[in-house]
């Protein structure tokens, strides 16, 4: 009887360790999940901004080319 008390005792310790390591995975995942959509817009915003200069740039460039720019 010792011997199976050991045992299940030793499952229910197994049980708890799994459900702190299942607890601290999904926190892991909200943090990651946060962090990737966070990097997502910055990364937006920054093609945003190339966009709008590469555009202004190839404008002063045609500009300069067709004899139109000072």
């Amino acid at each position: 009887m010792d011997r199976i008390e050991g045992i299940i005792e030793a499952l229910a310790t197994s049980q708890t360790d799994l459900v702190q390591s299942q607890r601290q995975l999904l926190t892991a995942q909200v943090v990651l999940n946060d962090t990737v959509q966070k990097l997502a817009q910055h990364t937006s915003e920054r093609i945003d901004a190339l966009t709008a200069n590469m555009n202004a740039l190839i404008a002063t460039v045609d500009d300069i080319i067709r004899g139109k720019h000072n």
